[in-house]
């Protein structure tokens, strides 16, 4: 019998860890996307001259989508829509099943900066697994066309 706590493969305490870090990350949101592209060019450089020029935009809309993201989770009704456009839109920029991986790496790390001792504990394998599911969900997305 699945465990109650779960929804969609996340328990509760994985969701409300992602959904508490993104609020102490608020205050510093522009200063973690800029960490985040900087950590990502630095990962997987090649992934640049999919960027525009104006990374301010693209990391308030970075921001944004991390933020109505954890809002569905454990919504499935809500959330796979938002999936489903995300892979659409990632797909039209050339985005590759493995192009996600270097971008979870990203993320978690410019958490863990920004918020140093601010992070709760746990919460870095809470976003690797939620980034993994989300991924995997955006991967299948994609491939559907």
């Amino acid at each position: 019998m699945p465990d109650p706590q779960q929804k969609a493969g996340l328990t509760e305490a994985e969701i409300n860890l992602v959904r508490t870090t993104l609020d102490r990350l608020q205050p510093d949101a522009q200063r973690a996307a800029e960490l985040f592209y900087g950590k990502l060019f630095e990962i997987a450089p090649e992934l640049e001259d999919m960027f525009s020029a104006d990374m301010k935009a693209q990391g308030q809309k970075f921001m944004a989508t991390l933020g109505v993201i954890a809002a569905h989770l454990g919504d499935e009704a809500r959330l796979l829509p938002h999936l489903r456009q995300l892979a659409r839109s990632h797909d039209a920029y050339g985005v590759k099943p493995e192009h996600f991986r270097p971008m979870g790496m990203a993320l978690v790390a410019t958490l863990e900066a920004v918020l140093g001792d601010r992070m709760p504990e746990g919460a870095d394998d809470a976003w690797h697994r939620v980034y993994d599911r989300l991924a995997s969900e955006m991967i299948a997305f994609g491939a559907e066309g």
